[in-house]
This record gives structure tokens, sequence and C-alpha cells, in this order.
């Protein structure tokens, strides 16, 4: 996973990543197994900004009609603020634990007849985040740790931002977050995959997570 602070967020190299997990949901289930369709209703409406996001940069990614929605780093902050209800999902294409998430959000969102809102955090201008909108986000999320920058230890406290992070959300309140994998899986180079006990791990938290999030 990739922590992400500041004006910028810097590509990501495999010496900035981590393949620890943290979550307020767990679960196990067969790779195989098939979940429950749920419902998710919004009170507020919540704005998309693309209906057909680009995801060719996710290479383990190949379905033309994902369950993902994209919207605007402003706009999850909103449907969070304003009492919103849906599943958010932090994600970037140059994050090497994005890459292997974002195929088992979209299998167990499918599977359960929901809607998962992308927020893309690539590096380029029009997925740019400030400092202000991510501190924004981040006094909402309670488990958020703040810390000084080691280039500038006389500023302001920055948040501890990670991804890949899964945040379930039912009228404005947080309902569960899951980041990055499973802990049993390390990322040791490029091509490191999960086994199936693993993927099943990882879906079955986003399955109980969704349902927590339902109606």
């Amino acid at each position: 996973m990739r922590k992400l602070t500041g004006l910028v967020l810097a590509a990501c190299m495999l010496a900035g990543c981590s393949s620890s997990a943290g979550s307020s949901a767990s679960a196990s289930a067969s790779a195989e197994t098939e979940y429950p369709e749920v419902t998710i209703t919004s009170p507020i409406e919540i704005t998309i900004k693309n209906e057909n996001p680009d995801m060719s940069g996710y290479q383990f990614f190949d379905d033309p009609d994902p369950a993902l929605k994209e919207i605007s780093f402003t706009e999850a902050t909103r449907l969070i603020e304003e009492g919103g209800s849906g599943m958010i999902l932090y994600s970037a294409t140059w994050c090497p634990f994005c890459q292997r998430a974002i195929p088992q959000v979209n299998y167990v969102a499918k599977q359960m007849g929901v809607t998962v809102y992308y927020v893309c955090l690539n590096n380029d201008a029009e997925h740019a985040v400030s400092t202000e909108e991510l501190n924004e986000l981040c006094r909402n999320l309670d488990w958020i740790e703040w810390q000084k920058d080691e280039a500038n230890p006389d500023g302001p406290e920055l948040p501890d931002f990670q991804i890949p992070l899964l945040i379930g959300v039912k009228n404005g309140k947080i309902t569960g977050h899951h980041l990055s994998l499973v802990d049993s899986f390390s990322l040791t180079d490029e091509n490191s995959q999960m086994n199936t006990d693993q993927i099943a791990e990882l879906r079955g938290i986003y399955a109980q997570m969704i349902e927590d999030t339902a109606d």
C-alpha cells in the first residue's frame, strides 16, 4: 500500500509500499463463493464523474462492464459529510497493491449487485488532490494517524493516508474500512499474486463490509 501526503502524489515504488492490511471487518470463504445480492440506497444524490472509468492501467483487470463508477475525491468526502451511503474505493494504477485489489472488489460488488464509487488517485492533473482536500477527508476517518512531515518538522501534522482503501458509509457513518490486501500476502516482485485462500479471504472481507453497509 502507499501513503499519500502533500500536494503531489509521488510515483509508486515497491520500496515505498507495504503488504500489511488493516480492517474493521474480517471473513473468509472459498474463492468460488457466491454472495447474496443486497441494496445500498443513498439519502443524497451522488454525482458520478465517469460511468465507465478508464481501468486500462490495471493490468490484472479485464471486466468491460465493471461495478465501479468514478467519482471525484471531493464528491467522496461530501458523501461522508452530508450523510450519504455507499462503498468508496481509493486506488491508483501506480500502486501494486491496488492492482491486485481492484479485481476482487469488482468481483464481489458485481455478485452482490452494488456499485462501488471509485476515487482515482493517479499522478496527473485531472486527479490531483490538494493538502486541504486530503486533510478534510481524513478528519472524518478516526483510524487515520497524523504525523509531522520529516521534510518540514516545523509544519503542521499530516494524515497518514494509504491505499488501496475501501470504506463503507451508511447515512454518513463509517460502517467499515479495509486497507491493502491480506496479512499473509507478501509482494516480492511485480508478478506476485495472492493464492486461492488469500483471494477468498479478501473477497470475504469485502462482502462483509458491503453487507454491513446495505439497507
